[in-house]
């Protein structure tokens, strides 16, 4: 079980790294344009920029999770969805 989800975190990993996003493109273009020490300083920059967002996004994943399991009517509209 605990291999399942380790390979599962694996796999997704691997598939959000494939994404070109608009950072990732920029540092490609630096990189065939530019000397090294440009392309360090984009990547740098970039690479604070994806953890902040990922900081981010897991910060209300998890507010959006403890809403979820607070509020009764929202489980009641959701049963009832389905």
């Amino acid at each position: 079980m605990i291999l399942l989800h380790l390979l599962k975190g694996i796999f997704t990993s691997i598939i959000s790294v494939l994404s070109l996003g608009a950072s990732k493109i920029l540092v490609i273009k630096t990189s065939i344009k530019q000397n090294l020490r440009d392309i360090m300083k984009i990547s740098f920059v970039a690479i604070i920029a994806e953890v902040i967002l990922s900081c981010y996004a897991l910060n209300y994943n998890i507010l959006e999770k403890i809403f979820s399991l607070t509020n009764n009517d929202l489980k009641f509209l959701l049963l009832l969805s389905c």
